[in-house]
């Protein structure tokens, strides 16, 4: 008799559950894509493409450069620098020299990369180069050149004991990297592009993106 009991109370509770099913959990809705979390751009690369738009003036072969620093990137204004001369034993040496002592743009990276802009490649144009400080004169100057005995070539570009030894590789189409092979020494630098001949004469003038290196 007990055993037909509990089996009639399981049946009665097997029909209420029937009966009354018991709630759907609440449907997740669908992500909607208008509120879906869009990652914020890198406002340094927002920067960086607002200063490679930004054209320079007055050299066709360097339409922009920039500076790359591990902390933050500065566009390098241009100047063009005069020509100037000086008389050695048995030769003459050339120079380019471009105004005040020290580049507005500074860093505290030794080890930074310049990023120009040109249309095509910066072989035998463009060059990664140190300059000296004249304090006597308030510049600073640019050797050109190779000087030998009597005898002076290659005006028109740098001497290659003043270009920085750097690597040259294109990062996006139509820019160029400069990297150099070695961390750079406090002092004075810049990205020198030669100009048109007839610019200047011998067409040595040259025009110098500068900037300084500081001790951190």
């Amino acid at each position: 008799m007990k055993k037909m009991v509990l089996i009639l109370a399981g049946l009665v509770v097997l029909s209420l559950q029937a009966q009354n099913p018991p709630a759907a959990a609440p449907a997740t809705p669908a992500p909607d894509a208008a509120s879906a979390i869009i990652p914020a751009q890198d406002p340094r690369a927002d920067a960086l493409t607002k200063m490679l738009n930004t054209e320079s003036q007055g050299n066709a072969s360097v339409q922009a450069a920039i500076l790359r620093a591990k902390d933050k990137d500065q566009a390098l204004e241009s100047m063009v620098g005069g020509f100037a001369t000086t008389y050695a034993v048995f030769t003459v040496l050339f120079y380019s020299d471009f105004p005040e002592l020290a580049a507005p743009v500074r860093t505290f990276d030794p080890e930074p990369t310049i990023w120009v802009k040109s249309p095509g490649s910066p072989r035998g144009k463009i060059f990664l180069v140190r300059v000296e400080v004249n304090k006597r004169k308030g510049n600073r100057s640019l050797k050109m050149g190779n000087s030998g005995y009597a005898s002076v070539s290659s005006i028109s570009t740098p001497d290659q004991d003043w270009v920085v030894p750097s690597s040259t590789k294109e990062v996006q189409p139509g820019v160029w990297e400069f990297r150099p092979l070695k961390p750079l020494k406090p002092g004075e630098y810049g990205v020198f592009a030669t100009l048109a001949t007839g610019t200047m004469p011998g067409g040595m003038g040259g025009q110098l993106y500068d900037f300084g290196v500081d001790k951190p």
